[in-house]
């Protein structure tokens, strides 16, 4: 089942927002968050969640998606330095398969461009099919490897070109 994206608003976050990585991190069940974090992860460690809200709008953004004013997904690029950034993106279970990381992967696609970033890296679980199907749609000049398992993307931020809005 495809979403009507209509219904979904996106809005940038700052650090004010930790509500929204509260309620994401809630909406995710074990194995989500496994896959996500690549580690066992039933609660939010502080330090985890004080990284996780330090958007600055330039080295570290961050991408929420709303449905009926609740938050079901994120997207983020955190910069490695230079112009390298990691990419992550979340969505809440029963969200899940129905475009909204899509959409969150286009906006902040285009976001780590505006920016400067020339390099994204992500990282996933060997065994998370629909994060790779996902960042292979959204970015398909990627180069991928195994280390173990954990599956590795490096994407070149240059061959990115802009959702038409």
């Amino acid at each position: 089942m495809v979403l009507n994206t209509s219904v979904i608003e996106l809005r940038e976050l700052d650090a004010s927002d930790g509500d929204v990585l509260d309620d994401v991190f809630a909406g995710l069940s074990d194995e989500s968050r496994f896959l996500r974090y690549l580690t066992p992860m039933p609660t939010l460690h502080p330090q985890a969640r004080r990284v996780l809200t330090s958007v600055d709008g330039s080295t570290h953004v961050a991408v929420a998606a709303f449905a009926d004013g609740r938050a079901i997904g994120l997207a983020r690029v955190i910069g490695l330095g230079g112009h390298r950034a990691e990419l992550a993106v979340e969505v809440v279970d029963a969200w899940q398969g129905r475009g909204v990381g899509t959409r969150l992967g286009h906006w902040i696609r285009d976001r780590a461009s505006a920016l400067g970033f020339t390099e994204l890296v992500a990282e996933t679980s060997a065994g998370n099919s629909s994060a790779q199907a996902l960042t292979r749609k959204v970015f398909p000049d990627h180069v991928a490897h195994r280390e173990g398992t954990v599956i590795v993307f490096t994407i070149p931020v240059e061959s990115i070109r802009p959702t038409a809005a």
